[in-house]
């Protein structure tokens, strides 16, 4: 994986993901599980959209699970993919924080007495920064600023057109 928790941070911050310094949560392994689970599913989605090819994504993650890496070039290519790539993952995670499926349908979560306070700007803010790190890294690498047809390269407003 390219990305991992450190990468978490600032405006991409999810609550609950890093616990006090010298205490153990049980709930941050829950945590930590569920974010590893959407970076598993999210990351390989995030770099396909940026490649379109199978191929290039199975290798540069391939080179991500190797103990060292000596090609300088993907070192910094990967370097570059970790912020957007995180956004994304954050993106996705809270979409899916905003109602959760329960045994009897879909709900809001909301702690007793607390007022829920929408995510939806939040999304946008990260959405929008990952799409321009992501056009960066394009036109870096293909010197072009004609942009393929793809989510990932295209700004979303709160309406998510």
């Amino acid at each position: 994986m390219i990305i991992s928790f450190e990468d978490f941070k600032t405006e991409n911050r999810i609550p609950g993901l890093h616990p006090i310094i010298g205490t153990f949560d049980e709930l941050n392994c829950v945590k930590e599980s569920e974010i590893n689970m959407f970076i598993e599913k999210y990351e390989p989605l995030y770099l396909y959209d940026f490649y379109f090819d199978k191929d290039v994504v199975n290798e540069l993650e391939a080179y991500t699970e190797l103990d060292v890496r000596t090609d300088t070039e993907k070192n910094v290519l990967i370097e570059s993919f970790r912020q957007p790539i995180a956004n994304y993952v954050a993106f996705w995670y809270f979409r899916e924080q905003e109602t959760l499926n329960t045994s009897i349908g879909g709900a809001n979560p909301q702690i007793g007495g607390a007022i829920k306070v929408s995510t939806i700007d939040r999304q946008v803010k990260l959405w929008n920064e990952m799409v321009r790190y992501t056009r960066s890294i394009y036109i870096d690498l293909y010197t072009s600023c004609f942009f393929p047809q793809r989510d990932i390269f295209h700004l979303i407003n709160s309406f998510n057109i």
